[in-house]
Formats: structure tokens, sequence, C-alpha cells
């Protein structure tokens, strides 16, 4: 993309907002998407398969990413995060949604995809704590320290309730379930 065509946009780069960019169906950051300091997180912007009125094609952005089906993507993932953590506030979602991204460097944001690429399921079934890598973490309010052992780095995560997973698994497979009787019904 042009350099000196991106940058803060708003509402995006708004201090409360999740600034979210395009990727295109390989993965890569889409140069039509607007890349700066400002963005903390990616999601799919081509190739979208979406509902369509009037009975017309349904896979939408076929030659270029877009940014709206990108924020659209991360606005669910979003949704989905805070359903599952109702108690939690949402810089909270937010560093779910970032933190369990998939990118390059686990330990580093870049100025095209933020932290990544938007995993939901990973997201929900976060635990977070000390260890876990990405952004400055609003559940311990403390940065990430990795332990390196062997030349390699050990990551854990705190124990919690042997059932959290489990009861997180069986909440995304009921939504799962729910979304695909609605598109059926």
């Amino acid at each position: 993309s042009d350099t000196a065509a991106d940058g803060p946009r708003y509402p995006a780069a708004d201090p409360g907002a999740l600034a979210v960019a395009a990727v295109g169906a390989n993965g890569a950051a889409a140069d039509s998407s607007i890349h700066g300091p400002h963005v903390q997180i990616a999601a799919p912007g081509a190739q979208v398969l979406t509902a369509a009125d009037r009975a017309g094609d349904c896979l939408y952005a076929t030659d270029t990413a877009e940014s709206s089906f990108a924020t659209a993507y991360v606005a669910g993932a979003a949704a989905l995060v805070a359903a599952a953590h109702p108690d939690e506030t949402p810089q909270q979602w937010a560093y779910r949604l970032m933190a369990t991204a998939s990118r390059p460097a686990p330990d580093a944001r870049d100025d095209q995809i933020g932290w990544g690429v938007v995993q939901p399921y990973d997201a929900i079934a976060l635990v977070p704590g000390a260890t876990t890598r990405g952004p400055a973490n609003p559940f311990t309010g403390t940065s990430p320290v990795a332990v390196t052992v062997g030349g390699g780095t050990l990551h854990t995560a705190p124990s919690g309730s042997p059932w959290a997973r489990a009861r997180t698994t069986a909440a995304v497979a009921g939504l799962v379930g729910l979304t695909v009787l609605g598109v059926l019904g």
C-alpha cells in the first residue's frame, strides 16, 4: 500500500476502539487495508462467504480484501468472547483477541497486522496469566515474561478448574450448533 495513505483513521484510531486491518485469502496483510501503529489485530477481508439478498452471489471481496469485512469478523469474534466471559471488561476481551491472534513473532505486533490474525476459539479458551505472550496483560497488569529453558522458551498457563476447558468447549459447540440450526431454519 502507499505508506503516505497509511496512518490512523477514525473511529479505529480512537483509544477505546480495536483497530482492525484486513488480510487477503493467502493470510498476508492486504495492500488495500490501512496500516500503521494504531492497528491492533487483523482478520480475513477477502473471499468472504456471507449471506446475500435477492439470491445473489454469496462470495464477496473476490478481487481485493476489504477492511469492512475484516472489521465485521472481529466484531463477531468480540461478541463471542464477551458472551463467554460476561464478567470481564472490554479491555480484557480485546486482550484475549490480541494475545491469541496468529502472528509471526509471538512477542511483537507490527503495523501491517497488529498482534496478528484473530483466532476466535483461542480467544474464548484463553486462560490469561503472567506468562501469556502478547500485549500488556490487563488481567495481571504486567507485560508477559518468557522463561528460557535449554535454548527454548517455556510458557505455562496458570492452573485453574479442570472443567474450565470442557465448559468453554461446550459453550462454543452450543453456539456453533445454534448458528447452524439458524442457517438451516
